[in-house]
């Protein structure tokens, strides 16, 4: 469902959807395809290291504090004055 939802999304959004991978860490496209590659560059390039088509789960599972989970990533109260007015 996922990967519909974000193969839909309109690009310009500029959802990053090569951060998704499946439970196990590891990239669901087809291995050798066109979109395999490119998750795998873009990965790269973040340093993120994938070894045979995984990452680490261990070292790069999202692991939220509860601001963030109330609030979302860059809500953090503190993070932005401007938006913690009000």
């Amino acid at each position: 469902m996922v990967g519909r939802a974000l193969h839909a999304a309109p690009q310009e959004l500029g959802v990053p959807w090569h951060r998704v991978v499946n439970s196990q860490g590891g990239i669901s496209l087809p291995v050798g395809s066109r979109g395999y590659q490119r998750q795998i560059e873009l990965l790269e390039a973040e340093g993120i290291r994938i070894r045979d088509g995984k990452l680490s789960m261990d070292a790069h599972r999202w692991d939220p504090s509860l601001d963030e989970l109330l609030w979302g990533p860059g809500r953090l109260k503190g993070a932005n004055p401007e938006l913690d007015q009000g």
